[in-house]
């Protein structure tokens, strides 16, 4: 069973709070732009969004002509949040929305919808979730022949360590890089020693699985999907420059994005 930390009021609460303050939506957020360009156009067809938090790639989806959109999450405080926010669709558009409860790890879906999706997208839930290859094997039955299943997951380099952390490296003077005159950098550990990690972000006790680049492809090709895509995100110079995205961003790839087709 995937952990439900968003239902946990301390984590749900810093979490909004962090994202009222980074102020990013689907229109200026940098990885977003790099996302969306891994979509197939989405008019007419029916998607699926595992993992959906707020509902912002349910309403996007929408808004550009979706026939049906399913977004299916754990957290019943993200779905909450969801349903609010669907005011900021047309009546229409909200119409062809619907939000489910349910947990990725044993998540199931009838027989008939088998076949049935022309995308199935899922963004930064991938590495919360133990099972990888039930999902990834979920999200192939019930993609349409061509269909495409998008994936955004946070980058093995950010996941590996089981103490994330920037620090100053010491300096070739013989440095210890305590005396903040290295330059910064990321260490790198545990990159190949595959497997759950429990970080602090927004809260204590944050569960996430790591996995390396390989253990993602060798599950995703397994499955028999074909790579349209891949992709690492950094932010560009005039990202950094008008304060789109952080420095810190430039030291290591932050999330990692695919795009993969089921084959006709």
């Amino acid at each position: 069973m995937a952990q439900n930390i968003y239902d946990r009021q301390d984590f749900f609460d810093a979490y909004i709070k962090y994202i009222d303050r980074s102020s990013k939506d689907v229109d200026t957020d940098p990885a977003w732009s790099r996302l969306v360009l891994l979509l197939p156009p989405v008019a007419g067809l029916d998607v699926l969004d595992l993992g959906c938090g707020s509902g912002w790639f349910c309403r996007w989806a929408a808004a550009n002509g979706a026939r049906s959109v399913l977004g299916v999450d754990i957290s019943q405080n993200m779905l909450a949040k969801a349903r609010g926010l669907a005011t900021s669709s047309t009546d229409e558009e909200a119409s062809r929305i619907e939000y489910r409860c349910a947990d990725l790890d044993e998540l199931t879906l009838p027989e008939s919808d088998t076949a049935r999706y022309g995308l199935v997208f899922s963004s930064l839930v991938l590495h919360y979730l133990a099972d990888l290859p039930r999902v990834v094997a979920l999200a192939h039955r019930v993609l349409a022949p061509g269909g495409f299943f998008v994936v955004n997951v946070e980058h093995p380099i950010y996941t590996a360590p089981r103490n994330p952390r920037v620090v100053r490296a010491a300096e070739e003077n013989g440095s210890t890089g305590g005396d903040n005159t290295g330059e910064l950098c990321w260490p790198l550990s545990g990159y190949g020693d595959e497997g759950e990690r429990v970080v602090d972000w927004l809260a204590k006790g944050l569960h996430k699985y790591h996995r390396s680049v390989t253990g993602y492809l060798d599950v995703l090709l397994a499955q028999g999907f074909l790579i349209r895509a891949f992709k690492e995100f950094f932010p560009t110079d005039e990202e950094l420059t008008s304060g789109k995205a952080d420095e810190m961003e430039k030291l290591r790839p932050l999330f990692l994005m695919m795009s993969l087709q089921k084959q006709n």
